[in-house]
């Protein structure tokens, strides 16, 4: 902006390029042929636009907390992305019919790689366009060919793979010295009643419950 009233309010979003270019290529699996070129101007009042600016500004109020969850890596990778994907939804450029193209299929190779790395190394902060790299696919590949294979989503994936670890460390903690909470925490669980209730639901009892019978 060159110019604006010395009266308002201006919230900025600085993005590196080659890292708005980099999430492009992972979303499509094509590495640009051209400069990505963002619209010059945006509509924030309907659609897309809308949301995305909603988003910045809950982003924008939750980096002021120290102890928010834009300090858990687990949580602030994703964010990242989702802030990334919301503007080349939102705005328009040259690449912006690609994000709409059907996936082209593959083989299974790059959903083992992913599954085997969530397994190896679940504490990682892992997004979907981080795991499309580990298979070397695109995230839409990914995440279509992923659901079809495995059944779920690769988030989701790893979401169980975390609450297995969860149950396992409940299991062996002594209930004097440890609490649910601590450990969900520590697996990137930050809602703990929506924590407890997906624990329910996947081993049938609460997780305080598999505490106490360590």
């Amino acid at each position: 902006m060159d110019r604006w009233d010395g009266a308002c309010r201006l919230l900025a979003v600085k993005i590196e390029t080659r890292a708005l270019v980099r999430h492009l290529e992972s979303l499509t699996g094509e590495a640009p042929r051209a400069p990505l070129n963002l619209a010059p101007t945006m509509d924030l009042t309907t659609g897309p636009g809308r949301g995305w600016a909603r988003l910045v500004r809950v982003l924008a109020e939750e980096i002021r907390d120290d102890r928010g969850l834009l300090r858990q890596p687990l949580l602030a990778a994703g964010l990242r992305d989702a802030l990334l994907t919301g503007l080349l939804l939102a705005t328009d450029h040259a690449y912006h019919d690609a994000l709409d193209r059907p996936v082209r299929h593959g083989y299974a190779r790059p959903v083992t790689r992913v599954v085997e790395a969530i397994r190896a190394h679940p504490e990682q902060p892992y997004t979907t366009a981080d795991l499309a790299e580990v298979g070397g696919v695109s995230a839409r590949w990914l995440q279509e060919v992923f659901r079809r294979q495995v059944g779920t989503t690769p988030m989701a994936y790893l979401r169980d793979v975390r609450m297995d670890r969860v149950r396992d460390e409940l299991r062996r903690a002594e209930p004097e010295s440890t609490t649910v909470a601590d450990v969900a925490r520590r697996w990137g669980f930050a809602h703990q009643g929506r924590f407890a209730e997906r624990y329910r639901a996947r081993f049938g009892e609460p997780p305080s419950q598999t505490l106490r019978s360590r």
